[in-house]
């Protein structure tokens, strides 16, 4: 229903969790403390991330070279805030089974279409609550399934 309403595949719906399930199973099958997983992420993305840096503060400018240091303590201390639930998901990632750790991944999506909806106001139309719907269903039958067991 959604593929006909927005008149196309949702590229970003079907590649982040499929990327997000890949990133899941390596954090379950790498034998890494959680710290040293983090590092090693952040060496392997951090020439690629300063490279775009360098590119934009010669073409566009970033917001370090125009904001406050209000803002760029703001910025720095999100770094921390990131940090934190990749660390803590690390660490329970290989003592859960990795559907449960699928199961999860449903809940921050599910968080933010409430506040969407709830809070901002977006539009709850017919596809969109066709779609969960269904999402919420497959996750029913799936805790009905663990329940059973």
């Amino acid at each position: 229903m959604i593929i006909v309403h927005n008149g196309g595949l949702p590229w970003v719906a079907l590649t982040l969790p499929l990327t997000f399930a890949f990133y899941g199973l390596l954090k379950k099958i790498i034998v890494a403390q959680p710290m040293t997983s983090i590092l090693l992420e952040t060496l392997l993305i951090s020439p690629l991330a300063a490279g775009y840096l360098y590119y934009l503060s010669i073409n566009e400018g970033t917001v370090y070279q125009s904001c406050d240091m209000g803002t760029l303590l703001l910025l720095a201390g999100a770094g921390a805030v990131t940090a934190t639930p990749m660390l803590l998901f690390t660490a329970c990632a290989r003592k859960l089974p990795l559907n449960i750790v699928g199961f999860l991944q449903y809940i921050s999506p599910s968080i933010s279409l409430m506040i969407g909806v709830l809070i901002y106001g977006e539009p709850f139309i017919g596809t969109t609550a066709t779609a969960f719907g269904c999402i919420w269903a497959g996750l029913a039958l799936f805790i009905w399934s663990q329940i059973r067991r």
